[in-house]
């Protein structure tokens, strides 16, 4: 990992490095997964029938609730990647492959507009 390091005294990140694109892949498989994971909410609650009221099931409300916040916590890392990942500067792509821009503040600025991408982590379904 350390050969993926631009500037090893702020670890920043190559954005062509060989582990941003396997954890890009993981990533992918793991949204695929999340999504397919919601679905279960669906199933937590069941119908008593001694009582006839809408309860849980508590088991897989709990397994599903665990596998949720695994999800969010992976995803928090994803954002964490980004931020410390260099990119090309867009007015250095004319010509040749472009500047890759190393300064963390610059950096945090290009991906501050995607702040909301935290609101994609809320516990929502787990309430």
């Amino acid at each position: 990992m350390d050969s993926e390091l631009v500037d090893g005294r702020k670890k920043i990140l190559d954005p062509e490095g060989s582990f941003l694109q396997t954890w890009n892949k993981i990533f992918l498989v793991y949204c695929v997964l999340a999504i397919s994971l919601d679905a279960f909410f669906f199933y937590a609650p069941v119908i008593n029938r001694h009582s006839t009221c809408l309860g849980l099931d508590d088991r897989l409300h709990i397994i599903v609730c665990i596998i949720r916040t695994l999800t969010d916590i992976f995803y928090i890392l994803h954002i964490i990647f980004q931020f410390r990942t260099g990119f090309r500067a867009p007015s250095s792509r004319i010509f040749g492959d472009g500047e890759l821009v190393v300064d963390p503040r610059v950096i945090g600025k290009r991906y501050f507009p995607y702040i909301i991408d935290t609101l994609s982590f809320l516990p929502l379904p787990q309430v």
